[in-house]
Parts: structure tokens; sequence; C-alpha cells
């Protein structure tokens, strides 16, 4: 199996994404942590406290190939990943916008039909008027349209609690559970349609 990967970014005008612009383009890498790069023989250590994780690249093709008798390798399938950047809250997210698959061991290629992905903005967090913290919106896939044009729908669940009735948490056994912020006055926190809950 063969795996391909492009930089983190879409290209746009003015924007190429070319390897060696991200240091003067690096807002364009939307979701990388660019400043937190340590270049090799350069000493990263003032201000910086632990290790960080995270990739400049996205997934962009997956094929597969079967070796030949004479030493060859021939093209059996392959996947393209096209991204689009979703934008949800103040945050970007790269998303996956479809799939399309291509069997190639006949004579001439088959290519079927993009599976697409349709996404819906629901909050991350149980919101509260007068926090201070913004509900934390991200997209969540809802919709798959497939190869033979049928679509498959995601539901999700309601929140699990409210404000006006938390849950104790010594025996909360719902979805729904506190956090608190470390850089700020602790604040109790729920989650909604999912099991997660940042701190914030």
């Amino acid at each position: 199996m063969n795996f391909t990967s492009a930089e983190r970014c879409l290209s746009q005008t003015g924007v190429t994404c070319a390897a060696d612009t991200i240091d003067d383009q690096a807002f364009y890498w939307y979701d990388t942590p660019w400043d937190l790069n340590c270049k090799a023989g350069t000493d990263c250590d003032s201000g910086q406290f632990s290790p960080s994780f995270w990739t400049r690249k996205r997934l962009t093709d997956v094929s597969t190939q079967t070796l030949q008798s004479d030493g060859s390798y021939h093209d059996v399938d392959s996947w393209k990943l096209d991204h689009r950047w979703g934008m949800a809250d103040i945050d970007y997210q790269l998303e996956l916008d479809s799939i399309q698959h291509t069997g190639s061991s006949a004579t001439t290629a088959i290519t079927l039909p993009k599976v697409g992905f349709v996404y819906t903005q629901l909050e991350n967090r149980l919101d509260k008027t007068g926090d201070g913290y913004a509900p934390f919106i991200k997209d969540r896939l809802s919709t798959v349209t497939d190869e033979s044009g049928g679509q498959i729908d995601v539901n999700y669940s309601a929140a699990a609690c409210s404000w006006d009735a938390l849950p104790t948490p010594e025996t909360n056994t719902s979805r729904c559970f506190s956090t608190s912020a470390a850089t700020a006055t602790p604040t109790p926190n729920c989650s909604g349609s999912t099991n997660t809950s940042p701190t914030r």
C-alpha cells in the first residue's frame, strides 16, 4: 500500500501551499501550530515546558499494488481524499469532503462516484449565558452520500443535562460531566451532544 500526503493547507489566490512558504504564510495552515515548530539546530527551550505533537500534513491518496513476475508493481485500487476547511465558532477544522475510489486492475480504470460528507454545527459544551465562555461549536458529521446514490444520516442525542439540573459528580452516570478551567476561576461545564467536554 502507498500513502500520499500534502501540506495541511488548501490553495487559494495568493497561497500556493508550497512547503517552503509556511514560514511566511503559516496563517493558512489554519490548524497547524507552526509557532511551536522547533527547527533543527535551534534552542527552543525558552517558554516551552513540554513537547507538542502535531502534523503539517494531510492524507490525500491511498493506493494498492500487486507485485508482478517481472518485479514491477501494478496498480489495483486507489482512493483520493479531498478536504475543505469547516468554520465553526472561531476555529477552522480540516474536514474530509469526499473520497473517490478508482479500480485499476482492468485494462481501462473504473472511477466510481465520490462518497460525500456533510457536517452540522453543534455545541461541544453546555453553554450558559454570562459565563464568559463561547459555546465551543464544532462541526459534526451528519450525512454520508455513497457511491451508489444512497444516503446515511447521523443523528445526535440532545444535551444530557441543563444548568438548572446539573448531576451530582459522585453519583453521575450520564453523558454530562463537569470540568473546570485551569487558567480561570473553576466553572462547571457539561457536555451536550457527545460525551466529550474540553477544559476551557
